[in-house]
């Protein structure tokens, strides 16, 4: 039964890990979801679209994500070549 024990601890150490990162957006006033946002964002610029496929989200909810972290100054808006918006982090 090593598999179930593995299952186990995946568990545990997700459920610290995904605890911790809520703690850690909370204190810089930031919900879970814009946090994650700008986790993925750290990678680059991502298309809206792209952005909630990622975080597993309805490209409608992004918006308003986006919209609030851009109003802190924490990402920006650029047109894209393609016809959709992308976002990315102002200095990264």
């Amino acid at each position: 039964m090593p598999q179930l024990r593995h299952m186990e601890l995946l568990s545990v150490w997700l459920g610290v890990y995904y605890g911790d990162f809520t703690v850690a957006a909370a204190s810089e006033n930031l919900t879970a979801n814009r946090g994650k946002a700008l986790t993925v964002l750290r990678r680059g610029p991502a298309a809206m679209r792209a952005l909630a496929e990622t975080m597993t989200r309805d490209a409608s909810n992004m918006i308003g994500i986006i919209d609030r972290l851009e109003k802190r100054g924490l990402v920006r808006r650029a047109a894209s070549p393609a016809p959709q918006t992308s976002a990315s982090r102002p200095h990264g």
